[in-house]
């Protein structure tokens, strides 16, 4: 199996992140990374909750430009659930890893691929097929695994078997 190196993500009203949105840079970090957090919204309680914070919603995000699919059930959350709430305007998120940029959007939806050894991702650069399918499909080749594949191999959850 290839090493896929992750550089950076970019995710703008998807699930909980509105239009500020989050920017993670992974070169800045080790390894192993543990992701904290804190949620603001806890009017009574554990002021120091971090249920809710949003912090599988990263994984989610990985998945979702990736797949087009989150890790929750699709009958628990539909790809029109996948656009923030609040602002409910176009989500995109934008995944780099290797030499690859990928950009899936939804309002309206679309996904387009780069493909770049000098990281300059033009229209020289993109490797966009006329229908999201045949992308999706480019995309699974280039990093050697599916949906399930990949969830299997990277997200650990309480419902891992």
């Amino acid at each position: 199996m290839r090493k896929i190196e992750f550089k950076k993500i970019k995710v703008q009203n998807f699930l909980c992140f509105g239009e500020q949105g989050i920017d993670i840079d992974f070169q800045n970090y080790g390894s192993v990374v543990v992701v904290t957090g804190k949620n603001l919204d806890v009017k009574d309680g554990d002021l120091n909750s971090s249920n809710g914070s949003g912090k599988s919603s990263i994984m989610d995000a990985l998945l979702y430009g990736l797949f087009g699919k989150t890790l929750k059930n699709p009958k628990k959350i539909g790809v029109k659930d996948v656009i923030n709430n609040k602002t409910n305007k176009k989500m995109s998120i934008e995944i780099y890893f290797d030499n690859i940029k990928i950009l899936r959007s939804r309002k309206p939806d679309g996904l387009k691929l780069w493909q770049s050894d000098d990281k300059i991702f033009t229209e020289a650069t993109e490797l966009t097929r006329g229908e999201i399918k045949q992308t999706q499909d480019m995309i699974e080749s280039i990093l050697g695994l599916n949906y399930e594949t990949f969830k299997s191999i990277c997200v650990f959850t309480d419902s891992n078997t």
